[in-house]
């Protein structure tokens, strides 16, 4: 471990302890991992620790400045630690515009009431993809099952076969092994990590969300949007358009990913592509 350290080098997660920092750091967690207080939050050390982090784990939401993750501190991978015995309504107005409005597909919410998380997901757009379920909200619990799941993590490497290259097996073994245990790194650049792809989907996402809207034109709002995606992965595009007004269909020759497609999705539909 590295305790408020003033820069990062080595691709480590990063866990903003804030008031807990005492707690959190003599909670045992696995792998290397620095641990910021809320005296390390000033915009130049912040910046300076996440430089290259390969995710931040939030555990004091009360304490962070949400507003400093601008620039390129965007495409860190945000976990957020839900403050345990809230109600949804309080979280909402108290984080809804600052972190939860923030939160995409390659972010992830650590939470252990289902109830509230549903609540969140609903309002939000959330995916269950992006749950890390918790049995123990206390922070340092918390993180400690937190950092138990991104090692175990760090150690998936999708299978990329020998001899000829073959897409269909490719493809399968990757959804496979991925989709059902790290769906955010069944796209993209599977063998970087999440800070990697969160990047490649951001800039992927600026060049086709005008099209998508594009594609949309002056359709009457009433009319729903028929949207095709071959190729769909785990839906991460889904999350593209206003699915209460888009018939939005996925097919993939994953069947791990079309399960992992339904699961963030379930308002869409989702068919494993078959030789036909």
């Amino acid at each position: 471990m590295m305790e408020g350290i003033p820069t990062n080098k080595a691709g480590l997660p990063v866990f903003y302890a804030g008031r807990f920092f005492d707690r959190v750091a003599d909670a045992g967690l696995l792998g290397d991992y620095a641990v910021l207080s809320d005296w390390d939050v000033l915009p130049s050390q912040l910046s300076a620790a996440l430089e290259r982090a390969s995710a931040l784990v939030v555990l004091d939401m009360f304490s962070f400045p949400f507003e400093s993750l601008s620039g390129d501190l965007q495409d860190v991978p945000l976990i957020v630690l839900l403050p345990a015995q809230l109600d949804a309504g309080f979280l909402t107005t108290v984080f809804g515009r600052a972190a939860f409005a923030r939160l995409g597909f390659f972010d992830r919410v650590a939470v252990g009431d289902a109830g509230l998380w549903e609540r969140l997901r609903l309002r939000y757009g959330w995916t269950e993809g992006q749950r890390v379920a918790v049995e123990d909200d206390r922070p340092e619990h918390a993180a400690a099952e937190i950092s138990a799941a991104l090692e175990a993590e760090s150690a998936l490497r999708a299978p990329f076969g020998d001899g000829d290259f073959e897409a269909d097996r490719y493809w399968t073994e990757r959804g496979d092994a991925l989709a059902g245990d790290a769906p955010h790194r069944a796209v993209c650049s599977v063998n970087h990590d999440p800070r990697f792809n969160k990047a490649i989907h951001r800039v992927q996402a600026a060049a086709l969300e005008p099209q998508f809207a594009a594609a949309r034109g002056t359709q009457a709002e009433e009319v729903p949007f028929d949207v095709l995606e071959v190729g769909v992965g785990v839906g991460r595009w889904a999350a593209s358009f206003d699915l209460a007004k888009t018939r939005f269909t996925g097919v993939d020759i994953s069947g791990a990913m079309v399960e992992a497609a339904r699961r963030n999705f379930p308002e869409c539909r989702f068919d494993r592509l078959g030789d036909e």
